[in-house]
Formats: structure tokens, sequence, C-alpha cells
């Protein structure tokens, strides 16, 4: 889902089927993966995938409702989100200038940046609409970034 430039779905494809979907001419280059356009992701036959990976995406999402939405119309079992989360070390004001430095500065993409910026309970909350959400983990020390990431398993059924 949104799989960016295809660098993670390559990585996870030789564990098993992988479908990736992202928005048509979002990033310059061609994707490390086969990647077909997001807008066939609404025709997906419900229940035609057991998980989705969502790998810091929503924080980029000015539709974020819709997003989600999309997510739940496919009917996985679970999915898996990866967000950063605002806490008191990590403020919004840091996010969103780390989101603008890395899209404008270290990547080349045209992704929007909003501020869909949230705590570990915000993400819980807004998840918790679609299913019962548990934060599986948080990364407290990834290399070149000044927060954490966290993992939240959504299971839909």
């Amino acid at each position: 889902m949104l799989s960016g430039d295809g660098t993670l779905t390559k990585a996870i494809s030789s564990h098993g089927d992988v479908v990736a979907y992202e928005r048509v001419g979002a990033y310059p280059t061609p994707p490390a993966h086969p990647t077909r356009p997001f807008d066939e992701f609404t025709n997906i036959a419900p229940g035609g995938f057991d998980t989705l990976l969502v790998s810091t995406v929503l924080h980029h999402e000015d539709g974020l409702d819709e997003l989600l939405h999309k997510l739940a119309s496919a009917r996985a079992e679970r999915w898996i989100v990866v967000e950063n989360s605002v806490t008191e070390q990590a403020p919004v004001a840091l996010h969103e200038f780390v989101d603008l430095f890395f899209t404008h500065t270290l990547n080349d993409f045209a992704l929007a940046c909003p501020g869909q910026h949230r705590t570990v309970e915000g993400w819980t909350s807004i998840l918790g609409a679609y299913g019962t959400v548990r934060l599986h983990a948080q990364l407290q020390r990834v290399p070149g970034i000044p927060f954490s990431y966290e993992l939240f398993v959504v299971e839909t059924r």
C-alpha cells in the first residue's frame, strides 16, 4: 500500500507474495519492485489480502480518512502500521521540520507534508475505528532519525 520507491517491498517480497501500490508519478524513477497504480486499489476484491503494510504513509496524507476507508474496503485480516509519534521529546514542530527536510532535500518525491502527526494515543484512536489496535513495538533508535517509530497491529476481525 503506497509502496514508495519499492525498496521495502522488494526486501519483504523474498518472504512471500507481495502486491504493491503507489500513486503514478509520485517518484521520478521506476520503483525497485513492480508496482500497481494506487487508483486500482479501490478495485480490490474484499478479502484479497491477508495483511496490509502501511509504513510511514499516514502522516503524509491530506485525505487521511479517505485513505483509511480505502484500506478498510480491502477487508484484510490485519494492518501493520508503522508511524512516528509526537512525544514531549519530539514535538510536532520537529516532525514537521524532519518531513520537509526529508521530502524536499534528501528524497525526491511529490508528497505533501500536511502535518498529520499524532501521539501513540492519537494513532491508536484513529486506527481503532477499523479494528482492535495493539502497539506491538517501539523502535527507539532509528539511524538518522531523531524520533522513535511505532509498529501498530490492527486486527480487523
